[in-house]
């Protein structure tokens, strides 16, 4: 043996990972919560998402539900059994619902509400 090159033996590494404030982990999956407009949640539309890679856009479909679940595929991590595959990015959708109205918009929604209330008792 050569002088100061020591014994050959395993090497052990102990890796500790940190949760992230807005990201968690499942498997190749990585899992977030995003919060919609109520507007959106109602009539549909495009919203930006964050992903690992920065910000994206989703479709919201009309009528979506709180929890909801959307997913972004391949934008997990890679796979460990597959070098070339990746997870995906499973969001579910919160529903942010206004908390300062204009009288306008107040108005606007007891006018809705009302005709929905109409429609359930027909």
């Amino acid at each position: 043996m050569k002088k100061g090159l020591g014994v050959a033996g395993d090497l052990l590494i102990k890796v500790t990972v940190e949760d992230h404030p807005i990201f968690k982990r499942d498997a190749e999956n990585i899992v977030s919560e995003a919060k919609i407009p109520f507007t959106k949640a109602v009539f549909g539309g495009k919203c930006a998402v964050d992903t690992l890679k920065g910000p994206t856009q989703i479709v919201i479909q009309p009528g979506t539900q709180d929890g909801t679940i959307s997913v972004i595929k391949g934008a997990g991590v890679r796979k460990v059994t597959a070098s070339d595959a990746m997870g995906d990015h499973i969001v579910t959708l919160r529903i942010e619902v206004p908390t300062n109205l204009t009288e306008q918009q107040s108005a606007a929604l007891k006018q809705f509400a009302s005709l929905c209330d109409e429609s359930a008792t027909q």
